[in-house]
């Protein structure tokens, strides 16, 4: 009976020295898993402080790439516009170029006495100032200059045998 007492005892003292050993191994597991947790729960929060730099820099993405279309826009517009207005002031240089050319022609005609072709164009320049409608290369009359150049061309006119009326007309003789 006393090798069966001691081999109880025994079982016995072995089964709570194996218990101690499971409690302190759980234990180191569970310290572990908190250490674990602790971990996951510090990349969690470095996750959502990326995500919210992410987020950041969508915005600023999404208001540079609004910026980038207004400037484009803009670009568009502007090269627009100077295309119309450099060809405006083409046609308005061509109109020049036409008026002069057309202008020293017939003075130098009427000055020689050939007072028909400078009649026809005055009176062609008259029906162009008077009706706006027409082209502005069609009236060869781009801008205010013309008409500078005109006066001058008025008075050797005059000389040639046409006589300038008060105002804007022109009266041929």
């Amino acid at each position: 009976m006393a090798a069966a007492g001691c081999l109880i005892w025994d079982s016995r003292k072995g089964r709570h020295e194996m218990f101690e050993n499971v409690t302190c191994k759980l234990a180191g597991i569970k310290e572990r898993f908190q250490n674990v947790t602790c971990e996951l729960t510090g990349i969690t929060g470095r996750l959502g402080n990326i995500e919210n730099d992410l987020q950041n820099v969508t915005c600023e993405l999404t208001g540079i790439t609004g910026r980038l279309d207004n400037i484009e826009n803009d670009l568009a517009y502007t090269r627009e516009t100077l295309g119309t207005g450099i060809a405006a002031a083409l046609d308005d240089v061509r109109s020049c170029q036409k008026m002069v050319l057309e202008g020293c022609h017939h003075t130098m005609k009427a000055l020689t006495g050939d007072k028909k072709p400078m009649q026809q164009w005055l009176k062609e320049l008259e029906h162009c100032k008077e009706d706006h409608n027409l082209v502005l290369h069609q009236c060869s009359q781009p801008s205010r200059a013309p008409y500078r150049a005109l006066a001058g061309w008025q008075s050797r006119a005059s000389r040639a045998g046409l006589v300038r009326t008060a105002g804007h007309g022109v009266r041929l003789s």
